[in-house]
Formats: C-alpha cells, structure tokens, sequence
C-alpha cells in the first residue's frame, strides 16, 4: 500500500501536524452501494465530522485504485490509514446516531464477525451489487 499519498491528505508533511478537523473517508462513485453508504452516514453526519471524495476523482487518493477494491479507504484526523470495516466503523461512530452501535462494533465478536462480512461484500460488489444504480 502506498503511504505518501497520506500527507496529502490530512497532514502536513513538514510537522505532521493534523491540516483537517475532519476524517476523508473515500468511497467508490461508481458502485450504487458505496454510494448509498456514502449518502446515508453522510445524512447522520450532523456534526460534519467527515469528509467524503468519490476515490475515482480525488487526487489525494492514499492508495492505488487496485487497493480500495478490499474496502473503503478512510484518513483519520490524526492521519492514520483505515480499509474496509474499520474504516466504515469509524465513520459510523463519529455520527451522534451511530455513537453506541458503532462502539458495539468493536466488541471482538462482533469485529471479527464484521471484518468478514465487509470483506465478503467488497469481494462480491462488483458481481452483483455495484450494478444497482446509484440513487
């Protein structure tokens, strides 16, 4: 995975400082399903916490397209690199309607459980779901 698309993002590589009080979380504006997600934590994001780029025209893109096929990529705040659950999990805990469901994802269980639906998912989007036209 490639890391110095990161600084271009949400540091500054002088002092790796954080340069966003947002995370960039990337989707996939040509997936129906990306989209939606996208869409519908952008609605709960009341408190615009994150920043959301389609990954297919975003130049700040950390890694190559090839990498975001195993899951939505997400730079944190801090400038730390997020792919697939984890990155949807943050996403879903920085909501005020998300908070405790998204702190329940992180019970081991349910991680576990979670990591490999998010993976299964990504690996079958583009067979079937990403055919879904976006809304």
């Amino acid at each position: 995975m490639e890391q110095s698309g990161i600084s271009s993002v949400n540091q500054d590589p002088q002092r790796g400082q954080p340069l966003s009080s947002r995370d960039v979380c990337f989707y996939d504006g040509r997936c129906g399903m990306c989209v939606r997600s996208a869409k519908w934590v952008g609605r709960l994001d009341w408190l615009s916490r994150i920043d959301f780029r389609d990954l297919s025209t975003d130049p700040s893109l950390p890694m190559s397209i090839e990498d975001t096929m195993a899951g939505m990529p997400m730079v944190t705040r801090s400038g730390k690199t997020l792919i697939g659950f984890p990155a949807m999990r943050r996403a879903i805990v920085q909501t005020p309607l998300g908070f405790i469901p998204g702190l329940l994802m992180y019970l081991p269980g349910i991680s576990h459980l979670g990591t490999r639906v998010y993976k299964r998912a990504a690996a079958h989007r583009k067979a079937v779901v990403c055919k879904l036209q976006a809304e």
